[in-house]
């Protein structure tokens, strides 16, 4: 099993580039804007993880928002969403984020979407 993570910001008329250059980011991102309202995405440069459980990479997730969240409020960033997408080959038992990385993303306004996608033995989604 592999998760991705990823990290949607939305708000109105957001600047990028000036979000971008007020922030620690070794991350990836995507920027969109539709009419007025912009939606900035952050990947890990691993793109998925290692083979589950990989602690590392949801630690540099939560990491990141820590140290950013503040931040990223005060350049009008008003919707906040950590998409988690799991793949699995088999039986889908797992852990994402463990309760001591959710006690500390407790303190932000944050929602948690999740989708699961079920491979065949060729890493094609069934």
């Amino acid at each position: 099993m592999k998760i991705r993570l990823s990290l949607r910001l939305g708000g109105d008329n957001l600047n990028c580039q000036e979000i971008i250059d007020s922030i620690n980011i070794d991350f990836i991102y995507e920027f969109y804007n539709y009419d007025d309202y912009s939606c900035l995405t952050f990947f890990h440069p691993k793109g998925i993880s290692s083979e589950y459980p990989d602690n590392n990479y949801e630690e540099d997730f939560i990491v990141f928002i820590e140290e950013n969240y503040e931040k990223l409020f005060l350049h009008g960033i008003r919707s906040f969403d950590l998409f988690i997408e799991v793949y699995c080959v088999d039986q889908c038992n797992f852990e994402i984020l463990n309760s001591n990385r959710l006690k500390r993303l407790n303190q932000f306004d944050i929602s948690m979407p999740i989708s699961v996608y079920h491979e065949d033995e060729n890493g094609n989604l069934r």
